[in-house]
This record gives C-alpha cells, structure tokens and sequence, in this order.
C-alpha cells in the first residue's frame, strides 16, 4: 500500500486470522446489501489478494463495478415497476 490513489481493493479470505466483522448494515440502498463494519488487527493477507493495482481501487470501482451495478439496478427497479 505505497501508491497514492482513493483506494486499493482486496479480497480477503473468510476465516483470515485478526479480521473482526461486527454489526449490521445501516444505510440506505438495496435490502440485499451484506455490508458490515469490519476492523483487521494484525491481519496477514497475501499480495496476491489485491484486485488491480495499488492505489486504484476507485478506477475499478467506477469503471468494472459501477456500470454492471447501474445496469442491473435499473434492471431490477423496471422489473418492479412493470409488474
């Protein structure tokens, strides 16, 4: 975690020793959301967990992860909306 950038994005495996998850999800969106606070305390994860490039978390998040999230978004509200 040397570059400057918003974010880096990793993916830590469940069960990886120091990582605490802990209360629910309170925000709005979608009912389906799993989000919870986590807090990682001496946690070990490998480098080979980091999805894309130090530093350009946001990239992948706008460019990957948005336009699939606003397509079946839009997807799921016609759906229920035309029902």
């Amino acid at each position: 975690m040397a570059a400057e950038g918003a974010s880096s994005l990793w993916l830590v495996p469940a069960g990886t020793g120091g990582i605490e998850v802990g209360g629910n999800f309170n925000g709005l969106g979608m009912r389906g959301n799993a989000s919870r606070p986590m807090t990682a305390r001496r946690a070990v994860v490998p480098a080979s967990a980091e999805l894309g490039p130090d530093g350009g978390g946001f990239d992948i998040m706008m460019g990957v992860v948005l336009p699939w999230f606003q397509v079946l978004n839009a997807a799921t509200t016609f759906g229920t909306l035309a029902w």
